[in-house]
């Protein structure tokens, strides 16, 4: 997987598992979450967000983008100002 930043409503499978997964927040890379790094917050594809099969993903643990997500001027911005505070 490359350092593309993927926008919400991407569906992404993962190394280690059969299911999708459909990212649906990013992390914040300043900051630890349960002690490591992460990129996006993901939930199960799709039967979506119930709190409980919500997961944190990191670039490199996604094997496949099976569906890349909407893109307009306004993810063109929050792309740009994350590589400008990284």
């Amino acid at each position: 997987m490359n350092n593309k930043i993927l926008p919400i409503g991407s569906i992404i499978k993962m190394h280690d598992s059969d299911l999708y997964f459909m990212i649906y927040g990013y992390a914040n890379n300043n900051k630890k979450i349960e002690d490591d790094y992460y990129d996006y917050f993901c939930c199960i594809y799709p039967t979506g967000i119930n709190g409980k099969d919500s997961i944190l993903v990191k670039k490199e643990k996604i094997e496949k983008v099976i569906f890349i997500g909407y893109q307009d001027s306004k993810f063109a911005n929050f792309v740009e100002l994350l590589k400008n505070n990284n």
